[in-house]
């Protein structure tokens, strides 16, 4: 069962639904839940539950639930941080990424904090507030020879 006032917790879960698990286990939510969903990338679909506030991103070779994202509306926090905080708020260890659009910390995989604000310059990421939290797993991220190197270790 999905639970908006859930804990974030990085690379693991938000709002009850688990990463890596497949995603017929929460069946029951697309038959009644979901107003969208589309095809966010080659071997990715991502289903909107505006219900709960979030979205799920499956790989839809074997159907896992690869990452997912709070929304405005979702209750849960990560470490004392909520959607619509001020950016001030998010730990000096994360760091903004221009490439990803979001606030990383290098020593803890598997969570971005994007802003309000789409694509946002330097001097706007002062006045920003939390947009959304995504979890998702740090393996599904990886280049396929970043894989291998690491399987040939």
């Amino acid at each position: 069962m999905i639970n908006i006032k859930e804990s974030i917790i990085p690379s693991v879960s938000l709002g009850g639904v688990i990463l890596g698990e497949h995603i017929g286990r929460y069946e029951y939510l697309l038959d009644k839940h979901v107003v969208k969903y589309v095809q966010d990338a080659i071997f990715s679909v991502k289903y909107k539950f505006p219900d709960y506030h979030l979205s799920i991103s499956v790989d839809v070779r074997n159907g896992s639930i690869y990452k997912i994202t709070a929304h405005s509306g979702y209750i849960g926090g990560m470490n004392g941080i909520f959607i619509g905080d001020p950016v001030i708020k998010i730990p000096k260890s994360f760091i903004y990424d221009d490439c990803d659009e979001g606030y990383m910390d290098k020593n803890m995989d598997g969570v971005i904090i994007q802003t309000d604000i789409d694509d946002p310059l330097p001097e706007e990421l002062a006045n920003a507030k939390v947009g959304i939290i995504a979890v998702f797993l740090p393996s599904a991220f990886k280049l396929s020879s970043e894989r291998s190197n690491r399987e040939n270790a």
